[in-house]
């Protein structure tokens, strides 16, 4: 068991003072209840605990955190009361305490922030419904779950591809796993002879195998660049504008993507500051107030959210210098060192077949054309995004398009999931291209063109592109010719 003189010592019970505190959910009542249990901590009991000379308990406690402040006597009023009262709204969520040595922070629902504030919107796609059981009243919590890495069990890239399949399972009907299950997933490629628990982590080629025996397609990004760390030590990094780029393009499909990190971290024995490597996972981002005047809508993110099992649910992560991070490790350490991110996975259905980077080089093509008709100057912001057909059809909806072309698309046969290339000009939508996700990569993908321009400006674009086919069509590659075509017959 883990004793109370243990607790203020965990970067976690500090994280859920300041996320429950007045500066955040500002919790005012919490409700303990006695003899839980715990089916993700059963599992994980019955596969590791039962067997110890110890007797750990399978039983855990249960906390549930209130913004309203209430007595038991109002508590016990508000449960016998069948009807729908104020009085649950203010349910903030829970958390799951277990009864093992230190890493007692289970199985946790808890409500985000507020989605807009002073300095941006926030939009925290990688959430999904969880039905409460409170005393015989059923609570609904947008959320997605979070628990401490047991790292007798799991490392914690175990647990941030728990907390991703914890969505995944919802939408993509994939195997959501307790956190040993997917430790030992991750180990049919372990090649170093070492045993399985207790573990001591995970490598990149471990993650996306687990990934995959869930049912879902990883898709691996290293690494590319080089430059000195804040020790002065070489560290290869992922460009911070690559991973706004990711986050904006696949947080429609709403599965959380797992970035590796190296955090600082400090030796208080020895007063030296090293760097380890962690994983967490993606589930939001913020948009700040102003658009960046950008080739991309992806430069307006200021901030991601992640659940970092060392910390805590909805972390904030703000970009620093390229490829830097100020994370909850950077605010921790003595000297406020940043993170370098190292690499993402992200989880997709495997019927997605069209990357991200296919899709741009698609849109750079187009953007050359525009500004070889218009000249330098002309005023450029797309979005690349991958979207559900069916939701693209809900926005089209209500779209400035006329009533023909909205019928157009609506009734038109789709592919379940399409990417959406979006050119702005300042706050207005000129044009998107639409994409099949699901085809094949070296053939011609297009499946629509919407422009939002006045007729003259479209045949001229027209013509433009008529009379410099040849110059043209290097730059769509092997399929340039067809995608020509394909711009020419839908403007």
């Amino acid at each position: 068991m883990t004793t109370a003189d243990i607790i203020p010592n965990k970067r976690q019970y500090h994280y859920y003072l300041n996320y429950l505190g007045e500066h955040g959910l500002s919790a005012k009542t919490i409700v303990i209840e006695e003899n839980y249990i715990s089916k993700d901590f059963l599992h994980d009991h019955a596969t590791y605990y039962v067997l110890c000379f110890q007797d750990y308990k399978k039983v855990c406690k249960r906390v549930h955190f209130f913004a309203e402040a209430f007595d038991e006597q109002t508590l016990n009023a508000n449960l016998l009361t069948s009807e729908e009262i104020p009085f649950w709204e203010s349910y903030l969520g829970f958390t799951v305490v277990r009864p093992i040595p230190y890493t007692v922070i289970g199985y946790t629902v808890l409500r985000t922030y507020t989605e807009a504030d002073a300095d941006g919107q926030r939009n925290y796609w990688g959430l999904r419904k969880y039905k409460v059981h409170f005393f015989g009243r059923e609570l609904v919590l947008k959320s997605l779950a979070f628990q401490e890495q047991d790292s007798v069990l799991a490392a914690c890239a175990t647990s941030a591809i728990w907390f991703t399949l914890n969505k995944a399972s919802i939408d993509f009907s994939t195997i959501l796993k307790v956190p040993s299950e997917i430790t030992k997933d991750a180990a049919k490629l372990q090649t170093d002879g070492n045993r399985l628990f207790p573990n001591k982590g995970l490598t990149l080629p471990q993650i996306s195998q687990a990934i995959h025996i869930s049912g879902l397609a990883p898709e691996v990004r290293t690494a590319t660049e080089e430059k000195k760390d804040a020790l002065g030590d070489d560290t290869l990094y992922v460009k911070s504008e690559f991973v706004r780029k990711i986050v904006n393009a696949y947080a429609p499909i709403g599965i959380p993507i797992i970035m590796g990190i190296k955090v600082p971290m400090y030796d208080n024995s020895t007063g030296n500051s090293f760097y380890g490597f962690h994983a967490v996972s993606i589930l939001g981002h913020k948009v700040g107030s102003e658009n960046a005047p950008f080739a991309w809508k992806s430069d307006n993110i200021t901030k991601l959210y992640i659940h970092d099992d060392q910390h805590g649910p909805f972390a904030r992560v703000r970009f620093l210098e390229d490829g830097e991070l100020q994370t909850p490790w950077t605010d921790i350490h003595p000297e406020q060192l940043p993170s370098y991110i190292t690499s993402l996975v992200i989880p997709v259905y495997p019927k997605i077949r069209i990357t991200y980077e296919d899709i741009e080089s698609l849109v750079i093509g187009v953007y050359y054309i525009l500004i070889a008709a218009f000249g330098e100057n002309l005023e450029q912001q797309w979005d690349i995004q991958i979207k559900y057909s069916e939701d693209y059809k809900k926005e089209i909806l209500v779209s400035s398009l006329e009533d023909a072309d909205k019928l157009s698309i609506i009734s038109s046969s789709m592919p379940k999931y399409i990417w959406i290339s979006t050119l702005y000009s300042g706050e207005n939508k000129v044009m998107e291209i639409i994409f099949d996700a699901t085809g094949v990569k070296n053939a011609m993908i297009g499946l629509r063109l919407n422009t939002f321009l006045d007729e003259d400006v479209k045949a001229y674009i027209k013509e433009f592109i008529v009379n410099h086919t040849d110059d043209l069509k290097s730059l769509f590659g092997a399929s340039g010719i067809k995608y020509i075509d394909f711009l020419i017959d839908n403007l």
